[in-house]
C-alpha cells in the first residue's frame, strides 16, 4: 500500500522596517506562496535593494514570477530526479530575470529593480531550493538545522548579489534533496538574520528555530506579522523583515 502523502502547513509575512515606517517608504521585501496540494507547494522570498528606485516592484515581481513559473511547471509534470529539479530552479531564475528586464524602459534602468531572491519548492519526494544574495533558507532535517546560503558577499562591506547581476547568477546556490527527512523550512531576508544565524559559527540559531517550528506545527495559524513587528525585532534592526515557514503536521 502506498504511503499517505505528507501534509504541510505554510505561512509567511513581510513587514516594513521601522525606518521605512517613519519615512513613509513602502516595504521593499516581498514573498509569494503557491499551494498545489497538501505536499506540493512553491515559496519565494525577495528583498529589494535599498538603493534601487523601484526595489519594491522588483522584489514583488521576482517573487511572483518564480512562484507562478514553478507552480505552472509542477502542474504539468513532476520532476523525476535531481537534474529535473535543478533545471526547474535555474529556469525559474531566468524567468524572473527576464521579467525584471521587461520592466526596464525609458527612465527606468534594470538596476532600479535590483533584488535578492530565495526559491523553494516541495513536490512529493523532492525538495529544491535556490538562493541569490543575502537572506537564507534553513531546513529542519531530523532535528538538525541546516543553513543554506550562497557565498554572496562581494568585494565591499554590505555588498551583495542580485537576480540580474552576472555575479549573482554565477554564485547562485542550488540545492536539491529528498523531502522525507525534512520537517520544517524557513526562508527569511537579512532583516531577520540577526536572530536566525549565529554569525561567528555561521550556523542556524537553535533557540530561534526550535520554538518557531514547534509553534507553527502545533498552533496552526501564527501571527508572523506581529512577531516580526515586535519590540524585540525593532530594537535590533530597522530593516524590512520577511519570514516564510513551512512545517509538516
Amino acid at each position: 500500500m502506498a504511503a499517505e502523502p505528507e501534509t504541510w502547513r505554510v505561512l509567511g509575512a513581510s513587514v516594513r522596517g521601522s525606518s521605512h515606517v517613519q519615512r513613509g517608504v513602502e516595504c521593499q521585501d516581498a514573498h509569494a506562496i503557491r499551494m498545489l496540494g497538501d505536499s506540493r507547494f512553491v515559496l519565494a522570498v525577495a528583498d529589494g535593494a535599498g538603493s534601487a528606485k523601484h526595489s519594491a516592484e522588483g522584489a514583488s515581481t521576482a517573487a511572483a514570477a518564480v512562484a507562478d513559473y514553478i507552480a505552472h511547471r509542477l502542474s504539468e509534470t513532476s520532476p523525476e530526479n535531481e537534474a529535473d529539479c535543478a533545471e526547474i530552479l535555474r529556469s525559474a531564475h531566468a524567468h524572473a530575470s527576464a521579467r525584471l528586464e521587461a520592466l526596464a524602459d525609458g527612465d527606468r534602468a534594470l538596476s532600479d529593480f535590483a533584488t535578492t531572491l530565495l526559491i523553494c519548492f516541495v513536490d512529493g519526494p523532492w525538495l529544491g531550493v535556490a538562493s541569490i544574495g543575502d537572506g537564507a533558507i534553513v531546513l529542519n532535517a531530523c532535528d538538525n538545522l541546516v543553513l543554506l546560503q550562497p557565498d554572496c558577499k562581494g568585494e565591499y562591506l554590505n555588498e551583495t548579489d542580485f537576480v540580474t547581476s552576472a555575479a549573482g547568477t554565477e554564485r547562485m546556490l542550488v540545492d536539491v534533496r529528498t523531502s522525507a527527512r525534512v520537517t520544517g523550512i524557513a526562508m527569511f531576508t537579512d532583516g531577520v538574520e540577526w536572530a536566525a544565524i549565529q554569525y561567528k559559527e555561521h550556523l542556524p540559531h537553535a533557540r530561534f528555530f526550535e520554538p518557531l517550528f514547534k509553534q507553527a506545527a502545533d498552533a496552526g495559524a501564527s501571527d508572523i506579522d506581529e512577531f516580526l513587528s515586535s519590540q524585540r525585532f525593532c530594537e535590533q534592526t530597522d530593516d524590512d523583515k520577511t519570514l516564510v515557514l513551512a512545517v509538516k503536521i
